[in-house]
């Protein structure tokens, strides 16, 4: 039998994998699809724009569901996982040439809140390899904080990008 605070991480750390995924997961859910506006490809238009901030966002979250998919892996592994694919997309998402000002402020929020996300989730592994507990709770909180804005954003860009009409 483990002991109360080995089983308190493990609780910690289930629950950690399945809210990250959920988190990641409500994007999907919530995301519009404006891509069927394809037929404008002028790389100045809006609709081009959210196009390509979708794309990235949505790859985002399908590559993190395959990760909570993969029974192969550990918690730790899958989180570690997670957390790399996550800046990986924080990293595309920074270097996607944004023209709107208003659209380069979504771009921006996605990505800290990606980086944020990446961040909290590898100091929560950490702290699982340490079995640190006070660390492992400021870390959820952490992950807390960074995932807590997805969904206004979310509604954000998508009122916005929806919203428009459309234009160069």
């Amino acid at each position: 039998m483990l002991p109360k605070n080995d089983i308190d991480m493990i609780t910690i750390k289930s629950k950690c994998l399945s809210g990250l995924i959920t988190a990641l997961m409500s994007t999907s859910s919530l995301w519009l699809t404006v891509a069927a506006q394809e037929h404008n490809r002028d790389h100045r238009s809006k609709i081009f724009q959210c196009n390509q901030i979708s794309l990235i966002v949505n790859k985002a979250v399908k590559d993190v569901n395959n990760v909570s998919s993969n029974s192969n892996a550990s918690d730790n592994e899958n989180l570690l996982i997670a957390a790399n694919k996550i800046d990986y997309y924080a990293q595309k998402l920074e270097t996607i040439a944004i023209a709107d000002p208003i659209l380069q402020i979504y771009q921006s929020r996605f990505a800290k809140m990606y980086t944020d996300t990446s961040a909290a989730t590898s100091n929560l592994v950490t702290a699982f390899n340490n079995q640190n507990r006070v660390q492992a709770e400021l870390a959820m909180q952490a992950l807390q904080a960074a995932t807590s804005v997805e969904e206004q954003l979310v509604e954000d860009i998508n009122n916005y990008c929806q919203a428009m009409p459309n234009d160069k």
